[in-house]
């Protein structure tokens, strides 16, 4: 059914997962206009743990000045479909 890169929804359903496990906040708080620092309560050292559980479970490497942008939710899941290996998937060299 699915393929190795997660689709839109389960890209979200496991970023909620992830901000969850960092900060501490209830899952029903994390959506996509939510934001990182007030809302969710991500703090400087979160943002360094968003960047390795992003390389750890998506395999996709966000650069530290990309990651100090971020202010909602939406935007770190834009980011990541953005980067997703999607697009290499069908050709492979």
């Amino acid at each position: 059914m699915g393929g190795s890169c997660p689709d839109k929804q389960e890209l979200q359903g496991r970023l909620i997962d992830i901000l969850h496990r960092i900060s501490g906040a209830d899952p029903a708080v994390i959506t996509p206009e939510a934001r990182l620092m007030e809302d969710v309560g991500i703090d400087s050292l979160g943002f360094y743990e968003i960047l390795i559980e992003a390389d750890t479970n998506f395999g996709i490497r966000i650069k530290e000045e990309e990651l100090l942008r971020f202010r909602t939710v939406a935007d770190i899941q834009q980011h990541l479909e953005s980067l997703s290996p999607r697009q290499s998937n069908g050709s492979q060299s």
